[in-house]
């Protein structure tokens, strides 16, 4: 996820860079066009439905005004629960 003071700037999929990716290259280049994201007034039972279709087992919660980032809803590695810090 890239993010500039508190505003999401994209996401970067961990499969949408290719091995071969120059080291110089820039980030953006590798932006997901479409990300799925969440707000904090998103049903839990509904993030949970979108982590259900995602390789990668973060979601991105933005406000309603899909733009200042909120935080991540994360599945823990196992896949019975959620990331807890």
């Amino acid at each position: 996820m890239l993010a500039d003071d508190g505003r999401f700037a994209g996401l970067i999929e961990r499969d949408g860079v290719p091995a071969d990716a120059p080291d110089g290259a820039r980030a953006v280049s590798y932006l997901e066009p479409a990300p799925t994201t969440a707000t904090p007034e998103t049903r839990m039972s509904e993030a949970v439905e979108l982590l259900e279709g995602r390789s990668e087992p973060r979601l991105v919660v933005l406000d309603a005004d899909g733009i200042t980032l909120r935080g991540l809803v994360c599945v823990s590695a196992d896949g019975t629960g959620f990331c807890r810090r």
